[in-house]
């Protein structure tokens, strides 16, 4: 009988080792440091990568109010949908300007597309201070596609501020081109890789809304307000 209970107990000490998470350490890929009003501001990315390839990419701040601020970024991979550590191909971090707002930090993750062979994407966020860490915006900036064998499209889309002291934003463009597989002559292989025509992002780039817009494969204005001051 005692024989039976340890046994038991084993078997329900294992399952329970076996369902605790996978362990997650932190560490450093980039630090950024800068003034606002309120002071100095320094501002880390980090990353975390599990065991099970589950991955958790975060900003920490510090200088924005009285105790350090944490963002969470992206958390996947593993067990969750998603890319996970083995996936990623760059992280990294950009100051910029924007009129009215102030200080805008950019954080850019690239990584390849679970299950696709080669393409790849790029994910990126534009984070404010001024008491709290927030995100302002967050969108794909670059994807590939392999349309075929002899055509690789490249979607890439550029962040410029723009505005006044008044009314600042984020003027975003976007363009489409393709990168064809030529042959000896030095003409395409295929006769249709072709850019195409690009639906414009509307604002709200939360709900993933789409505009009705068509625009010409070279280049557009999208504009995603980040601030106004009424």
């Amino acid at each position: 009988m005692l024989r039976s209970l340890g046994g038991m107990f084993l078997i329900f000490f294992a399952n329970l080792v076996l369902a605790q998470p996978a362990k997650v350490t932190d560490r450093t890929v980039q630090k950024l440091t800068f003034t606002e009003k309120s002071g100095p501001v320094e501002v880390w990315l980090t990353r975390a990568d599990a065991s099970d390839g589950g991955l958790v990419v975060k900003l920490i701040a510090k200088g924005v109010g009285p105790r350090p601020q944490a963002l969470t970024l992206y958390t996947g991979g593993g067990e969750d949908d998603g890319p996970g550590g083995g996936e990623v191909k760059s992280l990294s971090l950009k100051l910029i300007e924007v009129p009215a707002l102030g200080k805008v930090v950019r954080a850019d993750f690239a990584y390849q597309i679970p299950g696709s062979t080669g393409e790849e994407q790029t994910e990126t966020t534009l984070i404010g201070f001024g008491g709290k860490t927030r995100k302002l915006l967050e969108l794909v900036t670059r994807r590939t596609h392999q349309r075929n064998k002899n055509c690789r499209e490249v979607e890439e889309t550029a962040l410029t501020p723009e505005g006044d002291d008044l009314d600042g934003y984020v003027a975003a463009a976007r363009k489409l081109k393709v990168v064809p597989v030529r042959g000896d002559d030095d003409e395409p292989l295929d006769p249709g890789c072709v850019p195409v025509p690009l639906a414009v992002n509307c604002r709200m780039p939360e709900s993933g809304a789409r505009g009705n817009e068509s625009i010409a494969s070279d280049s557009t204005g999208i504009f995603a307000p980040l601030v106004s001051n009424e």
